[in-house]
């Protein structure tokens, strides 16, 4: 059974010097340094044994929780999976979200976490990304739209319903296996004045090299005035 995530709740990932001072900070005040000379060693080991103790099981459930609400590429729907390869590589993924939990369970922690610098970055970078993503009910009817940027597709939407579409810089249409996945019509644009930038035949070479994704789903065809050609 697939999870279903919501993207948008997912916390943001702090980089490694904020992780580590707000760590540093909270363990400054639930457990505050008071030392007197007259301690013996051993009193003192314990007092500090303690707040090493309380520092890193900070760490661990911070880390944690970035672990826990990033999704799982083997556990959600395969539109999301094929989505987050092409735009975020999902081998860089799992590998950031492999140090994360490596790091989880480490005891150097302040020395440590400036290494995995980076890869809090990439999550971070890879959560707003992902707070952006459509949303997607396979149980209910779908229609797919797509073709070069500027060519209608916003404007379509803009006009038959009462949306208000945000445009999104998604990696472009000609990566996208996901579609594969989406058991949707699909309207594909073209702008036959070419003032999108695109030119008919580059149009045209996008349609045919996605167009075997498109197999056993209605599809049409619609220019930038809307009229259908198919």
């Amino acid at each position: 059974m697939m999870v279903q995530y919501n993207f948008k709740k997912i916390t943001v990932v702090p980089n490694g010097k904020d992780f580590i001072d707000t760590i540093l900070s909270r363990t400054r005040r639930q457990m505050p340094t008071v030392v007197h000379k007259g301690y013996a060693i051993s009193r003192l080991r314990q007092f500090y044994m303690r707040k090493g103790k309380y520092t890193r099981q900070n760490f661990h459930e911070k880390l944690s929780t970035i672990i826990d609400e990033f999704p799982r590429l083997d556990g959600i729907q395969p539109f999301y999976g094929d989505l987050l390869h092409v735009l975020y590589n999902k081998d860089r993924y799992k590998l950031a979200l492999g140090q994360i939990n490596t790091v989880s369970a480490l005891g150097r922690m302040c020395t440590v976490f400036k290494r995995i610098g980076p890869s809090l970055a990439c999550l971070e970078q890879i959560r707003q990304h992902m707070a952006r993503l459509p949303s997607i009910d396979r149980n209910t009817r779908t229609i797919l739209i797509c073709g070069y940027p500027n060519v209608g597709k916003s404007s379509f939407i803009n006009k038959i319903t009462r949306a208000d579409v945000d445009a999104q810089p998604y990696a472009f249409t000609t990566k996208i296996t996901a579609m594969a996945h989406l058991g949707a019509a699909v309207l594909f644009f073209l702008d036959v004045s070419v003032s999108c930038g695109y030119s008919i035949a580059q149009q045209a070479a996008l349609f045919h090299s996605i167009k075997s994704l498109f197999m056993n789903k209605p599809l049409t065809g619609l220019q930038q005035d809307w009229l259908a050609i198919t």
